[in-house]
């Protein structure tokens, strides 16, 4: 039974055939030495020897389940009426929590905020472990770059569980840009907690990340704005674009760690140069 004295936190982890790869995944969170938390695993049906390996970890998982879905968003649906914790953070099967210490490092950070968005730093590594990019920077930058993109890194956000029963689910209609639009709805009028910790470990080439996704992605992405009362002006769209068209040739071009490395630089200077001019508006 969890207690009240330290911030409960339920760790919702969806995934479907990646038998390869979850274990990693679910082993970062059963070895946390932070006493209040729980592990929630929503499946798509794997036929892959996912469950069998769901199976062997018996109780240590407080709740499961394995049949078809929509999509991430949907799965993450099911998984929110067995949270019981005070916060929820989502992982996909590819990421992972960077050290045992990580939601030890956080749990401070969640005691008695007013805020309902706390988040910290994912590292994005290849299959080398070279590192692809770096994500989580403080709030003024964020909320500016969130204007026009999604500027928070999930695996490393804490939601507080107050903020769906306010918001409701995620809308499952989105396949790439679900959380973005989440995220939105919450911070279009509030305010999010960035704590300076790397939190977790992302795989990179996910979804979001597949270049051949990112015409999807920034589509579903102008629609969340339109949703929540963000404009998105014709020259915003020619710029994300032009932005995707350049990342797209660096990557056939460099190849993906020295062009992530160019991008990570350059998504800086963009963000450093939106937090000023947001700064100068208010």
């Amino acid at each position: 039974m969890m207690q009240a004295a330290e911030p409960a936190i339920t760790i919702v982890v969806a995934t479907f055939n990646a038998g390869a790869i979850l274990s990693r995944c679910l082993d970062s969170v059963l070895d946390q030495d932070y006493r209040f938390v729980d592990l929630v695993v929503i499946d798509g049906g794997s036929i892959d020897g996912t469950i069998e390996q769901i199976r062997g970890y018996g109780a240590r998982i407080a709740h499961w389940e394995s049949s078809p879905d929509k999509g991430v968003y949907d799965a993450w649906n099911k998984a929110l009426r067995h949270v019981r914790g005070d916060w929820v953070c989502f992982l996909g099967a590819d990421d992972r929590l960077a050290a045992a210490d990580a939601l030890s490092k956080m749990a401070p950070h969640l005691r008695g905020v007013p805020e309902r968005v706390v988040y910290g730093v994912t590292l994005v590594k290849d299959a080398s472990d070279h590192l692809t990019d770096k994500m989580g920077m403080p709030w003024p930058r964020t909320r500016a770059a969130l204007e026009s993109r999604m500027a928070l890194p999930n695996p490393s956000t804490f939601y507080h569980r107050e903020l769906f029963e306010q918001h409701g689910p995620f809308d499952a209609t989105f396949k790439i840009a679900g959380d973005y639009e989440m995220l939105l709805r919450e911070l279009r009028d509030s305010s999010a907690v960035f704590v300076d910790t790397v939190v977790t470990i992302m795989g990179a080439g996910g979804m979001s990340q597949d270049p051949r996704n990112w015409p999807r992605s920034l589509r579903e992405a102008a629609r969340a704005r339109r949703m929540n009362g963000f404009r998105s002006t014709p020259d915003w769209r020619s710029f994300a674009i032009y932005e995707a068209s350049a990342y797209a040739a660096l990557y056939r071009l460099l190849g993906p760690r020295h062009s992530s490395e160019l991008w990570i630089a350059y998504r800086r200077v963009l963000d450093s140069i939106r937090a000023r001019f947001a700064k100068a508006r208010h």
